[in-house]
């Protein structure tokens, strides 16, 4: 049996597979994600650093999470 906090996998296929087995899942834009809010990184310029490599991930995702990230980094400021 896996023992693991998560399971790192970005490929679309893989993370269905592994939701059907209930394992927890994270990709690579969540961990950038939580390494940005937690302040390790710079969040924007590491995806648009990534975006710049042959990493896929649609531009409506990529929107979604830098809303997230800015409403995150808006409240913690308050």
């Amino acid at each position: 049996m896996l023992q693991a906090d998560l399971v790192i996998i970005d490929d679309l296929d893989a993370r269905t597979a592994a939701r059907q087995l209930n394992l927890p899942i994270i990709g690579t834009l969540g961990i950038l994600y939580r390494a940005g809010i937690t302040g390790l990184i710079d969040f924007p310029t590491a995806i648009a650093q990534l975006q710049q490599t042959s990493f896929h991930v649609s531009q409506t995702l990529v929107q979604q999470i830098l809303q997230d990230y800015y409403r995150h980094v808006q409240r913690s400021q308050i």
